[in-house]
């Protein structure tokens, strides 16, 4: 049944849009259709991500709970506290600090661990570019972020940057 699923996922994947002309969509969209599909977050995981999205600015101070996952809420809090410039001085959703995305697709899928994603492509001036949110259930069977991975980079990963565990979510 396995295989199938993720069959399926990949076909829904290949769906999100015809990315002729536009460049690849990179090593994390890859990554992404060849994840295990056993149960996705379903509408819920979806649309906080879409929400977030949806922000004009990014969440800050207890805006944040609403969407993240408490270690990396609390993480990003400290980040952001003071004058200085933090770890994250970039806006994550976009992987950039400036943007003016279009053609923006959302698709969701479970890992194998319970935990969900939602893989979000987009174009940003014209160029492409895709994003991955790591989601973890809390007891109370609502969604929240516990990581955000950009493109193809391999410390793309916003826990990475705070320095927390990447992979490892200590609360949800």
């Amino acid at each position: 049944m396995r295989p199938v699923m993720v069959l399926i996922a990949a076909g829904l994947l290949a769906g999100c849009g015809d990315y002729s002309g536009r460049g690849s969509p990179g090593k994390a969209y890859d990554e992404a259709l060849t994840a295990p599909n056993p149960v996705p977050p379903g509408k819920a995981g979806e649309d906080m991500v879409r929400r977030l999205n949806a922000l004009e600015m990014i969440p800050e101070g207890a805006g944040m709970d609403a969407y993240f996952a408490a270690d990396i809420s609390e993480a990003m809090k400290k980040d952001m506290a003071g004058d200085e410039v933090g770890a994250v001085s970039y806006d994550y959703r976009w992987n950039a600090q400036d943007f003016e995305v279009s053609d923006v697709a959302y698709q969701t899928m479970g890992l194998a661990d319970g935990t969900g994603r939602v893989v979000v492509t987009f174009k940003n001036f014209g160029e492409f570019g895709t994003t991955l949110y790591d989601l973890c259930r809390r007891a109370d069977g609502t969604w929240r972020i516990f990581d955000v991975r950009s493109n193809d980079q391999d410390d793309g990963s916003l826990r990475h940057a705070l320095g927390l565990k990447r992979g490892e979510v200590t609360r949800c």
